[in-house]
Formats: structure tokens, sequence, C-alpha cells
């Protein structure tokens, strides 16, 4: 599922063979490739329509470098969250403390995970409704933040210290429009910690990174972690936090393992300032996806004091998202509700980039917001509908609301994943389809 060449090593080059012909057979012989009139007119209208909120911090971050770093399963509950008297993440809620601070931001991947993340982030499209883009869709034309920031001098990398064919990033990152990428292969495996004990430590995978950007021009460089990859083992000496009554639980390991990527994080950043780049970078700090399937989440529920029910899953979906403008003093909350198709036209935004082709909302500037979530969930200011349950809850309170009122915004919302999953079947893009 997730790299073709396990596909092969465990199930045999027949089958990778068989499973690829079927594959082809289906996505391409048996569907058209090709926009329809109607098609590309509602591509057309979507886009010229789409409204522009304000320009509040435009063009703030204008020439700026550009560092984000996705993190793996950081969940938004583990934040400003203390045990026994210490702080889970103390670096992390410094720097929302510090700078802007996303605390309704939801992820929206789907079977894609960490690469639904990062496709999310470089293209503003939602990752496709069956199966991961970066293995379905990986030679599609994407106009993406990496092209974007190319186009106006930027050198482009992505930074992951695992196999290149994981996910298939080695071929998706070239669509992407990334001029490198920096796998395992090309870092020290000097400390393994987390994930199995076959990660490489996000602190050397930090230190490493770091010493690897070229910084004699503007750069964008995406640093992709792993250690906290569930099932969060191998954390017993690394973590500082006592996360009794949690302890050799899911949820206490993924805690501690969460409180030494904090720690990391504290070591990047004074590293960046070491560096002199702090205060020329736009530093992007967010989580990729959920921490703990949902059969593994009783703790959670404990630890939220919540029932445990749909509603309050939804509920915390969410992922932190702290954003670091150079000049522009932060030390601001936004509680808009947001998804992680947001983050490219906030970025877009902040570095005076036009792109047109978002179908995400500037969260700096948006009036009202909502997120999409890809089970067909929809999350807004006012109110969250459960897609499972057909049924609509106040946002506040979880009492049940009545859905028709908003029956018309909801299935609006649902429509902007249904247009995105056309546009990426049918490489809507491409020079000569749009």
């Amino acid at each position: 599922m997730y790299d073709n060449n396990q596909i092969i090593k465990n199930m045999g080059i027949l089958y990778f063979h068989g499973n690829d012909v079927f594959n082809f057979i289906k996505d391409d012989l048996l569907k058209s490739k090709t926009l329809t009139a109607d098609e590309k007119k509602q591509m057309d209208d979507f886009y010229k329509n789409k409204q522009v909120f304000g320009d509040r911090f435009k063009g703030a971050a204008k020439g700026k470098n550009l560092l984000i770093v996705q993190v793996e399963s950081l969940q938004g509950f583990a934040m400003n969250k203390t045990l026994n008297g210490k702080e889970i993440t103390p670096n992390l809620n410094k720097l929302a403390k510090e700078n802007f601070y996303f605390d309704n931001y939801y992820y929206q991947v789907k079977g894609g995970n960490t690469s639904d993340a990062e496709f999310l982030t470089n293209t503003s499209l939602y990752p496709i409704n069956e199966g991961a883009v970066f293995l379905r869709y990986p030679t599609n034309v994407y106009n993406s933040l990496p092209h974007a920031l190319k186009s106006r001098g930027y050198s482009t990398s992505s930074f992951h210290a695992y196999n290149p064919s994981f996910w298939n990033r080695a071929i998706m990152y070239r669509s992407l429009g990334y001029d490198r990428f920096i796998s395992y292969k090309d870092f020290n495996i000097d400390e393994f910690v987390g994930w199995g004990g076959y990660a490489l430590s996000d602190e050397s995978f930090f230190r490493q990174s770091l010493e690897k950007i070229d910084t004699t021009s503007p750069f964008y460089s995406m640093l992709i972690t792993l250690s906290s990859h569930h099932p969060y083992d191998f954390f017993a000496d690394k973590s500082n936090v006592d996360v009794n009554p949690y302890d050799n639980t899911v949820l206490g390991n993924y805690l501690g393992a969460i409180n030494y990527v904090d720690r990391c994080i504290g070591k990047l950043i004074d590293d960046l300032k070491k560096r002199s780049l702090y205060d020329n970078t736009v530093v992007v700090i967010y989580g990729d996806h959920s921490a703990l399937p949902r059969p593994q989440a009783g703790d959670l529920y404990r630890l939220e004091n919540v029932e445990p029910n749909n509603f309050n899953w939804i509920k915390l979906q969410k992922v932190p998202l702290i954003i670091h403008i150079p000049g522009v003093e932060g030390g601001q909350t936004i509680s808009t509700a947001s998804g992680q198709v947001d983050l490219l036209p906030t970025l877009a935004n902040l570095m005076d980039i036009d792109f047109p082709y978002s179908m995400g909302q500037d969260m700096f500037n948006k009036k009202e917001g909502y997120a999409l979530l890809r089970d067909s969930s929809v999350v807004t200011d006012k109110y969250i509908y459960v897609a499972s349950e057909d049924k609509a809850y106040d946002v506040k309170g979880s009492s049940l609301i009545n859905k028709n009122e908003y029956q018309n915004e909801i299935t609006e919302i649902q429509q902007l994943g249904n247009l995105s999953d056309l546009m990426i079947r049918k490489n809507a893009f491409k020079a000569d389809s749009y």
C-alpha cells in the first residue's frame, strides 16, 4: 500500500504487475481522462468566483525563507497539557504564545496519511477519496508551492529520513517541483529513536537537515519527522514527563514520544537562531494526522473528560499549527475553523505570491471558518455535521440542531472534495486540458 518495492518484496513480482495492470485499466482505460466542457466550466467558475476576504499581512514575509516542519502524529490535545506538574509540550507552547497559533485547525488526510498532509500543504487540493495521490497520480501536473517559489528564485527541498520509495515520494516530488529530495541515504544514521527503533532520531534529523539546506539564496525546505510514529515505543529513556496514570498504554507512550519531539523542536529553533536564520525565515509547524486509531482512543476520552461519541471524536481531530513571521509581532491565537487545505493560500498571502488555484482560504483573512473532513463530515464555527450519522450538532454545546437549516452550506462544502477528486483524476492542470 505504501511502497511499491515492499509490495514486490512481500507479495511477489507477479502480484505487483497484476495489481498494476488492474489499476491501470480501472483508472486509465475505463474512465475518461479528459475534462468535459461542463467539468471545465465547473472548475473555471469555482476559481473565478473565489472570494478574497482581506489583505491583512499581505507581503509581510515577501522574500523570506520558508521552513515547514510536518510533525508525525502531533495532535492538538497534547498542546498546553500538564500531567503530574509538567507540560507535555513546553517548547511548542512557548512558540504558540510568541507567534500565531491556530488552535482550531483540522487534518484532512485520507488513505495517504502523512503523504496526504504533504499534498494538502503543497497544492491546496484535497486528497483523493480512494488510495493515495502519491501512489495513484504521481506524474500529474500540479500547481504547487515549490513551483511557485522556484519561479521566484527559491531553492526547494524536502527532507525525510526514510526510504525514498516510501509513499512514492521520489517520483511525486518531481511533479511537485522540489529541486532536491534528501532521504535516509543522505543522512548519517547515528541515532535511532521511535518507530520500532528504526527511525533516525528527530534531534539528529533536524541537526543534519539544517546543515544540508542551501542558504546562499532564499529557500523553501520541508522537514518531515519520523520519531513519533505509531506505536510510540522506545521512549522510556527519552521522555521527561511522568505519564501516570497512562503508563504502558498507547496514549501514555504517545505523550512520552511527543514530549521527546517537543524537546527536539526546541533545539531546532535554537539552532535556527544560532545560524541567524530564525529572523529571516517563516517557520511553520503542524501535525500531519491523528495520533490514535479510534479503537485505541478510550484513554484519550478519559484524558479529555468527554463522552466517547462521534461528535467528540471529530472535535479531537485537530492538529496544532504555529506560524512564525519574521518582523511581525505574534502572540495571537486564531480559532476560526480551518484545515490543511488552507495553509498554502495563507502562506501565499504572507509571501505576496499570486496563487489563484488554491481550494483553501487565507486563514488570516477568512471571515467564516469551515473544514471539510475526508469522510464528508463538515466542521464550521457554528456546527459540526457528522456524516456517518447525517446529523448536525452545535459546535459548543454538542446539542443536536436542525441540519436542514444548513443543508445547502453542507452540500456546497462537500462538493469541494468532489471537485478536487475530479481535477486530480483528470489531470486538470496539464497544458492541453486547462
